[in-house]
């Protein structure tokens, strides 16, 4: 049997779906808590609040008990502008946002509930593309639409975690001798010049003053990133001045930093300034990394990398960290740390 739900009536399943998130395929980012805050997100822009349609189809099995979740958004209609698109299909919800990991909401996969929840798709939705991305290659929900669909597209990115290791020191040593020299490198800089470094981990933002320069940290590494801080043009001033709109107004790592118990953050100061900062999501056993900013004044330092560093080692030993998830993205520094791959499918399909 087949329901399905809306934002407005969302928190008729939240009781099921918080029983359904603690099964060993879900991440933090299927938690519900967390997709409240990507549905303010939808609501708050207003492209998207207009397009995008976030429907919940739920599964009911014999007992009249969910026992899966397919959280979908639906946008019918292709939206072309001439420094903005959006293309139609039906994606899971945390496409295009800092969910880097997405699938369907359940405890235990059943292809049975999967192949309801496909079928209602098929006669409610039919024509629109589906376009499921950042789905674990290695979850059920991959193998399933590999099996069961004749893909238009299958491609994919790469995402890198490193295993909480056994002992810091055995660690460092594992750790290639130039990844080392630069760590000795780093702390011998500011000796030197007789600065101060502290790494602290917070359960939230401590203050304004803090949260207004991590806002800066981040927005300024996203104008370098994107090639935004060159010449000037009105493409550049556009994109500039809707990040930062995002930054103050919807960008909901922040505001998860300030809400939920799931949060953390670390914090580097060098000199009682905030030189950088990492931050994320985590669960019984793995913290996420979302977001990874530092500041290019104490780029000599290498403030990133040793937050990174201190990250990992931080609950060395500790049997109920099973490992640092740095998410998406195949950066040099994550390989430094001894990170291993795992990948991610993105898939295209007509039903």
């Amino acid at each position: 049997m087949i329901k399905e739900y809306f934002i407005n009536n969302l928190s008729k399943i939240e009781n099921d779906w918080k029983r359904l998130e603690i099964g060993t395929e879900m991440t933090s980012f299927q938690t519900y808590d967390w997709s409240l805050l990507l549905l303010k997100d939808i609501k708050e822009k207003l492209l998207r609040s207009i397009f995008w349609k976030p429907v919940f189809v739920c599964h009911l099995n014999s007992g009249g008990e969910v026992d899966m979740i397919a959280p979908l958004v639906v946008q019918s209609k292709s939206l072309n502008l001439r420094f903005y698109s959006m293309m139609s299909g039906i994606c899971i919800l945390g496409e295009k946002s800092y969910s880097d990991y997405l699938n369907f909401i359940y405890n235990k996969w059943s292809d049975e509930a999967a192949d309801e929840i496909f079928s209602f798709i098929h006669e409610n939705y039919g024509g629109i593309e589906l376009r499921l991305n950042n789905v674990p290659e290695n979850s059920s929900l991959a193998g399933y639409v590999t099996n069961h669909f004749e893909l238009i597209n299958r491609d994919g990115e790469t995402a890198v975690f490193v295993d909480n290791p056994v002992d810091a020191d055995e660690y460092y040593k594992s750790l290639s001798k130039n990844t080392r020299q630069n760590i000795r490198t780093a702390y011998n800089r500011l000796a030197k010049n007789s600065f101060e470094c502290e790494i602290t981990m917070c359960d939230t933002i401590p203050d304004k003053t803090t949260e207004k320069v991590m806002h800066d940290i981040h927005n300024d590494r996203f104008i370098k990133k994107n090639g935004l801080d060159g010449k000037f043009s009105i493409k550049k001033f556009m994109w500039t001045c809707a990040h930062k709109n995002n930054e103050t107004r919807h960008n909901c790592v922040f505001t998860a930093l300030k809400t939920l118990s799931s949060s953390w953050l670390l914090l580097i100061r060098i000199n009682g300034e905030v030189a950088g900062y990492l931050c994320g999501l985590k669960d019984k056993d793995t913290y996420y990394v979302m977001q990874n900013s530092f500041s290019e004044k104490f780029r000599e330092f290498s403030p990133g990398f040793l937050a990174c560093y201190n990250l990992v080692t931080r609950f060395a030993g500790n049997n109920e960290i099973k490992c640092i998830d740095f998410t998406r993205g195949t950066e040099d520094y994550k390989y430094k740390l001894n990170g291993t791959e795992k990948r991610l499918c993105n898939f295209t399909f007509n039903i």
